[in-house]
This record gives structure tokens, C-alpha cells and sequence, in this order.
């Protein structure tokens, strides 16, 4: 069988975890990403060699990650508060399963009712969009990466304005944000 297919029945059981209680926080981060994994397959009935045409596919795995907050390590380091990662190959339906998996976690974990706020920083994707649809409450953020990168896009003159209107987009961020 090919890795891609071993990579796709993959599962990873729950963990048993016994009921914690559930802690109160004001806000709550949520990242979402993708990781592209090649997969390079060869022809059935070939011996993979190099002068063989190989096709290339691409596996989609999927990470997750919730948080409490970021601290600084060291001078130069930050690490993020309890982190709890959810990662694996979710296709089309799966997507709502993932989602369910996280908010699952939230509902057993935190006390929701007294959580201000949740961000979901992420670049805007399909199925990371559709995980607003499932947890209740949450507020998309754009990271720093992506603004720039659809900035670059909306702007004339990249080299100027990009850098003028990513200031002023994270400058109109952290003033609304401080209001919170």
C-alpha cells in the first residue's frame, strides 16, 4: 500500500482522561493550520526508479491547538500556556469531527460561561471557518503571515504600502484588543 493510504486509515485513540475540573479563564486561543505532506507514488507496475514518471500527491494534515495564553521562557522565547494539540488527517465530513473533538475538550476542561473570548488565529481556510460554525463565540484573527500576505495582493505598490497598512492593521488589532 502506498503511504498515503497507511497515512488516511491512520487513528489515534482517545486518551482516558479522568474529569478534571473545569477551569475558569477569560479568554481562550485556538490555532489552526494545515501541513501539506508530499506523497510521491509510483507507477503500478514500476520499479521506482529515478527514470520512471512519479506522481506526487499531497496529504493534508491538520493541527489544532488550544491555549490559555503565551509567557515569556527566556529573553527571547515565549511558550504557550497548558497547550492541548489536535492533529490528523480530516477529510470533508471528518472536518466537523475534529471541530467536535476540540470543542469537546473545551466544554471538558474550561468553564465556558465565564470565558470572555475566544480567538481562532488562523489564515481563514475552508474547514478552519467552518470550526466558527461549531464552538460557539470565537473571533477569527488573522496572524501577522497571512495580513501580509493578502496585503501584498490588495496593494499597488507593495514594497510601500504593505508595510504601512500592516502597522496600521495591527496597530487598529491591539488598541481593540486592549479594550477588551
Amino acid at each position: 500500500q502506498t503511504v498515503k493510504n497507511k497515512l488516511h486509515k491512520l487513528t489515534f485513540p482517545q486518551q482516558k482522561e479522568e474529569k478534571p475540573e473545569k477551569k475558569a479563564v477569560e479568554f481562550l486561543y485556538i490555532d489552526a493550520d494545515e501541513d501539506h505532506d508530499p506523497v510521491v507514488q509510483r507507477e503500478e507496475g514500476g520499479s521506482g526508479g529515478w527514470g520512471e514518471q512519479l506522481e506526487e500527491n499531497c496529504v493534508l494534515a491538520k493541527l489544532v491547538y488550544v491555549y490559555e495564553g503565551i509567557e515569556p521562557e527566556s529573553p527571547k522565547r515565549h511558550k504557550l500556556v497548558n497547550p492541548h494539540y489536535f492533529s490528523g488527517v480530516y477529510d470533508g465530513a471528518d472536518n466537523a469531527k475534529l471541530w467536535d473533538e476540540v470543542y469537546a475538550y473545551l466544554d471538558s476542561h474550561y468553564d465556558l460561561k465565564k470565558v470572555k473570548k475566544i480567538y481562532l488565529n488562523a489564515d481563514g481556510g475552508t474547514w478552519i471557518q467552518s470550526g466558527k460554525k461549531r464552538i460557539a463565540g470565537i473571533t477569527s484573527v488573522l496572524d501577522v503571515f497571512h495580513l501580509q500576505k493578502y496585503l501584498y495582493f490588495q496593494c499597488f505598490h507593495p514594497l510601500l504600502l504593505r508595510d504601512f497598512f500592516t502597522a496600521a492593521v495591527i496597530c487598529t488589532a491591539v488598541c481593540a484588543f486592549l479594550r477588551c
